[in-house]
């Protein structure tokens, strides 16, 4: 091509974007008026001459000589057009200091630059192993003040959108020129958005979560370990072997005084009068209209003295409530940050939790607890409960000696385990989450739950009245287990429900994920009664798309029986 020829696709190889090796054409590409130079239409309108070699050499010019990554040829070339985007306005307006490094940088905070409109990905960029410049948003012009952001040690907030496709972030405000920089840990820097907490909780064991190169998530206001080696291989380790969780995210609350197993009594539904001392019982709290508030686990030391484990989103929401209907002659302490709580679960868990217990616990029932030192740490609570499916312990320790546990019990060969794996653990049990199975909109009855709700316990309790009335009435929906018919098709929280061949949302997804041991995908949903017995087909919606599913029993996955042993002297 001439000197002064239009220029069309980029060249090949490095250099600047828009240009081509004289002679040479992109490949596959006709110069045609259509995909004139944007220059060129512009010198038009104004009836002038636009000279390509000029502009180009000025423009090469300018960026080397700006840019240090050009000088170091490391540049990515980019589409000739979305490169005139940048610069619509013609040469003789641009600023006079246009050497300088930021001088092109004109967009607000957070736009994002990509190729131009209806640019695709060209083969031969790809054979050459040049790719379209990935969307990244654009440089802050560092050397104006007014645009200078100090925060001291904080995190800037992201946070995923619903949408996969979009990623919405949350950008300290901009100061004015006039506000000088504000004092370390003044509100200007530290206030969340929306009245998000400014920094999550840490459990006794974050450094642990480090050491052995978890990924930390965000849940509940918590820093928490979703995974470490990769959830089916925790999912597994707990299933065939042992695993160790850190629930210290979890609440404790205590209720002690004359009247405390009676207060107690009205809080929960189940019936407390049945639980000896030394034995726990999985309950919910309800409101006055039968709704959930959190399901719990209540250890009863004595009629005097119980312990509540609460849901770490309920930690200050069931205090407060349980405070105000606790009544007279019982003392409601908030003890959720003096307790770190682990969970080591599978077929050999409770051999290696019996190894570091003085007394041992191995012949404790299931639901029952005992108070013991563990790998040395004293003043410890070994319950053998557990949210998996599996055999194994719960230890409530001080949170000093609680990496101390932690080490002794991954030592003996438990793995460590995330979040996510507690999740497909449970959900393969058929244990219920709260927040997603159930919530105050939603009754334990519907839940699948009434094996807890004693509706004519001496006493009642709160929300006994509504629960009573919807029994008699009968109810109209319920929360039921489902496997897809196809593998490929995985239910998510908040999928539709339908019937078949039926365009009717009648249900809702609340649970789903892949079984990593039936490898099939399984879930619970809310639906309508009628549809609710066992080998009911209806439909899943996933993404617009109606996908069949077949009621089933629960649990999907059947616990593994613990050989019988002798308890040690």
């Amino acid at each position: 091509m001439a000197q002064g020829g239009c220029p069309g696709e980029p060249r090949r190889g490095r250099g600047l974007a828009g240009e081509h090796r004289q002679g040479e054409q992109a490949p596959g590409q006709e110069h045609s008026a259509e995909r004139a130079h944007p220059g060129c239409r512009v010198a038009e309108q104004r009836g002038e001459r636009h000279h390509h070699g000029e502009a180009r050499a000025e423009r090469r010019s300018f960026e080397v000589a700006g840019d240090p990554q050009r000088r170091a040829g490391r540049g990515v070339p980019q589409h000739a057009q979305a490169r005139v985007q940048d610069d619509e306005r013609p040469r003789a307006e641009l600023p006079a200091n246009r050497g300088g490094r930021f001088a092109r940088i004109r967009e607000p905070l957070g736009k994002e630059r990509g190729p131009a409109a209806g640019v695709e990905q060209r083969p031969w960029r790809r054979r050459i192993g040049l790719e379209e410049p990935s969307r990244r948003p654009v440089l802050l012009a560092l050397l104006r003040p007014e645009l200078l952001v100090v925060v001291p040690a904080v995190r800037s907030y992201a946070r995923a959108s619903r949408s996969r496709s979009t990623r919405t972030l949350y950008q300290c405000p901009r100061r004015g020129a006039d506000q000088g920089l504000a004092p370390p840990g003044s509100d200007r820097y530290l206030r969340p958005p929306f009245g998000r907490p400014a920094v999550a909780k840490r459990t006794p064991l974050y450094e642990a979560h480090l050491a052995a190169s978890a990924r930390m998530i965000d849940f509940a206001g918590f820093e928490m370990p979703v995974q470490y080696r990769g959830l089916v291989e925790e999912h597994l380790a707990v299933r065939e072997r042992a695993g160790i969780f850190d629930v210290s995210h979890m609440g404790e609350i205590v209720l002690e005084g004359p009247r405390a197993l009676e207060a107690a009594q009205r809080l929960v539904t189940n019936d407390l009068a049945n639980c000896k001392d030394g034995q726990a019982q999985y309950a919910a709290l309800c409101n006055e209209r039968g709704g959930v508030i959190d399901d719990v686990i209540v250890y009863r030391f004595s009629a005097r003295r119980l312990l509540v484990c609460v849901n770490a989103t309920g930690r200050e929401k069931d205090f407060e409530w349980m405070r105000a209907y606790a009544g007279e002659g019982v003392k409601l302490e908030q003890q959720s940050d003096e307790w770190a709580q682990v969970a080591v679960q599978g077929p050999r868990a409770p051999e290696l939790v019996d190894a570091l217990c003085k007394p041992h616990v191995l012949d404790v029932p299931t639901y029952h607890f005992r108070e013991a030192t563990v790998a040395g740490v004293r003043g410890c609570i070994v319950a053998r409960t557990g949210y998996t499916g599996e055999d194994g312990f719960e230890v409530f320790c001080p949170p000093q000696g609680a990496r101390r546990i932690w080490d002794a019990v991954v030592e003996a060969g438990a793995t460590p385990c995330g979040l996510g794996a507690r999740d497909t653990l449970r959900l393969e049990a058929g244990y219920r989450l709260y927040g997603n199975d159930m919530d105050e909109q939603h009754t334990p009855l519907e839940a699948g739950l009434e094996w807890i709700v004693k509706l004519h316990k001496s006493g009642g309790f709160i929300g006994v009245e509504a629960l009573r009335e919807q029994k008699a009435q009968g109810l109209k929906r319920k929360l039921v287990g489902f496997k897809m018919a196809a593998k490929r098709h995985i239910a998510r929280h908040g999928y539709p429900v339908r019937p078949p061949g039926v365009e009717k949302h009648v249900g809702e997804v609340t649970s789903g994920t892949m079984s990593p041991i039936l490898q099939q995908p399984i879930g619970l949903a809310y639906v309508p009664i009628e549809m609710s017995p066992i080998g009911t087909c209806f439909e899943v919606e996933i993404r617009e798309h109606a996908f069949p599913a077949e009621a089933v029993k629960t649990p999907f996955v059947s616990k593994k029986k613990t050989p019988a042993v002798t308890q040690k002297s």
